[in-house]
């Protein structure tokens, strides 16, 4: 037979053991809380890039050497993404001009080789047309290579651009009496963040 202290000792021993056994075999009252939600499904859209322009208004007066001309046009962010503006010019083919000149080969001249456009914000198509705006590009007519004009728009937002053509003091007399046709491309693409 055993002595008391040993016993003792032995039996809890088998007791502390049956315990140990117990709990990690039945995960014990120990526990690590925790929960789980889901949220309610999403939808997610990519926003749009959506630009319209108004038609260009410019003056019907002739230019002479020195002289500049002011025409409006309202450029309107109908998406949902800021815009950052780029511009390129482009020459029509306008007919021969209203005298008939013709160049040395024979086919129809147009005005204005040299002609300066330049385009900027105005607070308003009267301040625009009164030769108030704020220049952020400019170029020539032969500018086809967009470039960026230094202006932003938020969505909803429109704003008056205003374009000024210039004929250099320095024109030649053959320029007199002719005319040209041009586009402007005026480019909206999403601003970075």
């Amino acid at each position: 037979m055993t002595s008391w202290p040993a016993a003792t000792l032995l039996a809890a021993g088998v007791v502390g053991v049956a315990a140990l056994v117990a709990v990690a075999t039945d995960g014990g009252t120990f526990a690590l809380l925790s929960a789980q939600a889901s949220t309610d499904p999403v939808t997610i859209t990519a926003g749009s890039a959506d630009l319209s322009l108004s038609g260009i208004a410019l003056p019907s007066t002739a230019l002479w050497p020195g002289d500049t001309e002011f025409g409006v046009l309202t450029a309107r962010n109908t998406g949902d993404v800021p815009l950052d503006l780029s511009i390129a010019t482009a020459r029509g083919t306008a007919p021969a001009s209203a005298t008939g000149t013709t160049s040395a080969a024979g086919t129809g001249t147009t005005a204005a080789a040299d002609l300066r456009v330049a385009i900027g914000t105005s607070a308003s198509a009267a301040a625009c047309r009164s030769g108030v705006m704020h220049t952020t590009w400019t170029g020539t007519l032969d500018s086809n290579t967009a470039t960026t004009a230094g202006i932003s728009v938020r969505p909803g937002v429109a704003v008056v651009l205003c374009i000024g053509l210039t004929m250099p003091s320095s024109a030649p007399a053959s320029q007199q009496g002719l005319s040209t046709d041009f586009t402007a491309t005026i480019t909206g693409t999403q601003a970075s963040a």
